[in-house]
């Protein structure tokens, strides 16, 4: 990819400070959470993170490097999905805060009875939400050996 077409070092920048990003604030959570148990935290994510890929969107059709091309199609995808998960999750989180008021104000069989459904519904989100981070950090991870291996390299590239 020329740098009239999009710059492939500015890409491997977003991916690799978003990665970072990640796993500092949630994905080392993530990553750690055990088999059955469901992931309680709140993520707050409401922006579009990927300034440099969708600015560069257009010209991905013009890098001939396939394996690159595919590489940086799957890993931003996926890191999309992921965060539409996390959105999901957050929408759980809350209707399982809501469900524990309801049961603090009125106890009884039913308000216990949906708490207890809406930690199971997390519970299970859990193990889908720890196959999407499996599934973006080795996509992340790809990406930037297959920008490495173009030759696309930065002043803090060496690290990954």
């Amino acid at each position: 990819m020329q740098a009239s077409r999009g710059d492939p070092a500015r890409l491997y920048d977003e991916l690799e400070t978003l990665w970072g990003q990640y796993i500092k604030t949630v994905g080392s959570n993530i990553a750690a959470l055990g088999p059955g148990k469901p992931f309680l935290d709140y993520w707050p994510v409401s922006n579009d993170y990927f300034v440099v890929f969708n600015s560069n969107a257009v010209f991905l059709g013009h890098i001939e490097n396939a394996d690159l091309r595919k590489a940086l199609i799957v890993a931003y995808s996926s890191a999309k999905g992921l965060i539409d998960s996390f959105r999901l999750n957050n929408a759980m989180v809350e209707k399982l805060d809501i469900a524990h008021q309801a049961q603090a104000l009125n106890p009884s069989d039913v308000t216990s009875r949906i708490a207890q459904v809406r930690l199971q519904t997390l519970t299970h989100y859990g193990s889908v939400l720890k196959e999407a981070y499996t599934e973006v950090e080795a996509a992340v991870k790809n990406a930037l050996r297959q920008l490495q291996k173009a030759g696309v390299f930065t002043d803090s590239t060496q690290k990954s």
